[in-house]
């Protein structure tokens, strides 16, 4: 939050940027406050696709708050001013399509897939997911400049920074970058977790903000 506010102060003279690319540069901003910020403070048009709308949306058209839904497919189907509905979502999200459904009480009721299966869609027996070994993965960082950027310590080719167990954590990330390059970066959560030849690898964006480099500087069209 510090690290964001003296961002906002330095390069926007107080004030969130407006460009949804320019939040998702800053350090603790994901896609959901992002499009939160743009809705509330801003007054645009975008819907805040929290786990809150993901409850109550998968459960209205389609019976089950587990049901995957893409942000692209919802938008089709709400005619509704969006900053409107985001406000009224969290509201009944909290109030009544909680954990446990209100549904006696809610006025939705008679159109919800929920409500017409008796919620026989969400109980489903559920196969317990393969855990993910966070503890032992190595990282593939991309550190960028608003995503415009890109940095390699390689100066002729462009090449992710690969980190070993235990450099996998926010915090270790943070150090490791400090201790070997001297400078401050602040490190997104990891967006992807894959396997390659069969190590766990956890994909993780992070940006400088404190600091000379002597890295390679690639733009975004050269890693494509």
């Amino acid at each position: 939050m510090l690290a964001t506010a003296k961002i906002v102060v330095r390069h926007y003279g107080g004030i969130f940027p407006q460009e949804k690319t320019l939040l998702l540069a800053l350090p603790g901003i994901g896609e959901y406050t992002a499009n939160a910020i743009l809705s509330f403070a801003f007054g645009k048009d975008v819907i805040a696709f929290d786990t809150n709308a993901k409850r109550v949306f998968g459960r209205f058209f389609y019976g089950s708050k587990n049901f995957v839904l893409h942000k692209e497919e919802l938008e089709k189907k709400i005619t509704l001013e969006k900053k409107v509905l985001n406000a009224a979502v969290m509201d009944f999200a909290n109030i009544i399509c909680t954990k446990k459904p209100k549904c006696e009480i809610c006025p939705m009721r008679k159109k919800c897939m929920y409500y017409k299966t008796k919620g026989k869609k969400e109980f489903y027996a559920k196969i317990k997911p393969i855990k993910f070994p966070a503890k032992i993965a190595q990282v593939h960082l991309w550190l960028h400049k608003d995503h415009r950027k890109y940095y390699s310590a390689n100066p002729d080719f462009f090449k992710v920074f690969i980190l070993p167990a235990p450099v996998n954590t926010r915090e270790n990330i943070k150090q490791y970058f400090k201790k070997k390059y001297k400078l401050e970066i602040s490190v997104r959560p990891p967006h992807k977790k894959v396997y390659i030849e069969g190590i766990p690898t956890l994909f993780i964006n992070a940006q400088i903000l404190l600091g000379k480099h002597h890295f390679g500087v690639f733009k975004k069209e050269d890693l494509i």
